[in-house]
């Protein structure tokens, strides 16, 4: 996912990506299929800015019912990268980068990498209601109801539950 900036005047250029999850060579991620980016490139003398805006499919492991799933992540982002001769730290967390005068061309592959991940769910969920599994059988409570006695207790609570009945 190479842009050749040098080919391009001063001003507002559009792209358009359609590339094989598998082309990136990303190694073993959760990303399938087909990347699509649309990505804004706002070029001047002193810098370049990318507005980026990305969408692919993941393959997904449900945290309730350990079911596999599929789910479509967006994510948008810029990135300025500015035109020096200087030797520059890249320490910043920013996203901003530093671009010799020998650089012909931008590779944004890695970065797209980066904001996918961003984009994965801190709590993944096959569906908003998922009921999860039984905790003693292990029945998929979204496919079936289990014959489980919900009424058991653990035994480790029994000292909690009788301090709560004597504040009572």
């Amino acid at each position: 996912m190479n842009i050749k900036f040098v080919n391009f005047s001063d001003g507002i250029h559009q792209f358009d990506f359609d590339e094989k999850i598998e082309s990136l060579q990303w190694g073993e991620s959760p990303f399938i299929g087909s990347l699509l980016a649309k990505v804004k490139m706002d070029k001047s003398a002193y810098q370049i800015v990318l507005e980026c805006s990305v969408s692919c499919e993941a393959v997904l492991t449900c945290d309730r019912c350990a079911v596999d799933f599929r789910k479509r992540l967006d994510n948008k982002f810029v990135l300025t990268y500015i035109f020096t001769r200087d030797k520059i730290n890249e320490d910043s967390e920013l996203d901003v980068y530093y671009l010799a005068p020998e650089v012909t061309s931008i590779n944004l592959a890695s970065d797209i990498y980066d904001y996918l991940e961003l984009a994965l769910p801190l709590k993944t969920l096959c569906k908003d209601d998922c009921r999860g599994i039984c905790i003693r059988c292990g029945t998929n409570l979204n496919e079936s109801q289990c014959n489980c006695n919900q009424e058991d207790e653990n035994p480790v609570w029994g000292p909690l539950k009788s301090l709560k009945n004597n504040l009572e």
